[in-house]
């Protein structure tokens, strides 16, 4: 849980870092591209949760923890990205973080001991709603570029 709470909140932050170097360079269209991020991320979770498989992850050693975290971390990279390019400040940034890295921790746990149930019941509608409230962050940011 302590792995997957660094990695998740870690790759947010240095997304933001990252966008917050180059959006001085991209700033007329950072917006744009913020919104074509979460767009994209949000596509994506919506195209995962509609797929009739399922990916598992084997996590029965530390290096398979330290790549499962990191391989369901990549979307926390880019929606830091996207948030930079929103203008959200290096606090909000970190406030963000916190509050990313205790839900992922404690949803790691619930989901070692609840995860198959839950999952199987309530896993698709989940990722959907994600991907909406990520699609509406996306078009506020948008509209605020238009």
């Amino acid at each position: 849980s302590l792995i997957f709470g660094f990695v998740q909140s870690g790759l947010l932050v240095a997304g933001w870092a990252f966008g917050d170097i180059f959006v001085t360079y991209i700033q007329k269209i950072a917006k744009l591209l913020g919104f074509l991020l979460l767009a994209y991320v949000a596509l994506s979770m919506l195209r995962d949760s509609l797929r009739k498989d399922c990916d598992y992850i084997c996590l029965n050693s530390m290096k398979n923890v330290a790549i499962g975290a990191f391989a369901t971390s990549i979307d926390a990279f880019v929606v830091g990205i996207s948030q930079s390019m929103a203008m959200i400040t290096f606090r909000d940034i970190l406030v963000r973080a916190v509050a990313v890295f205790v839900l992922t921790f404690l949803s790691v746990i619930l989901g070692i001991y609840g995860g198959h149930k839950i999952g199987s019941r309530w896993g698709k509608v989940a990722e959907i709603l994600g991907a909406i409230v990520l699609l509406l962050i996306g078009f506020d940011i948008l509209f605020d570029f238009l």
